[in-house]
């Protein structure tokens, strides 16, 4: 349930247009890119929480193929977004660091 709520709230704030939002984030050049490594491992961690018997070449399939179907949305809707490929590249890297978060969270659990 945590994991639909969230991947449908991703999913909005990735397609919406970035209105009232500024152009540019402010805190330093690339702070976009840290953006995509945290919401997707987030995503990725509340995966492999849901899916727990998951192989991690699923996983990061199933949540490479959502974040290429984003990031071409975002360039072919012309709603003000462009699709980047270092974006897609955060995102693979936060797959990995969500997926391997729950995998220590999980085992640390195990271990008690």
């Amino acid at each position: 349930m945590i994991l639909t709520l969230y991947w449908l709230f991703l999913t909005y704030m990735l397609l919406s247009p970035p209105k009232g939002l500024p152009q540019e984030l402010p805190l330093f050049e690339g702070a976009d890119k840290v953006f995509h490594v945290v919401i997707f491992a987030v995503l990725s961690f509340l995966y492999k929480a849901t899916f727990s018997r998951q192989a991690f070449g699923r996983c990061f399939l199933i949540l490479i193929l959502y974040g290429i179907a984003t990031e071409l949305a975002q360039e072919y809707m012309h709603l003000g977004r462009s699709g980047d490929p270092l974006d897609l590249l955060a995102d693979a890297i936060g797959i990995v660091l969500g997926y391997r978060a729950m995998r220590l969270l999980a085992h640390k659990l195990m271990q008690r």
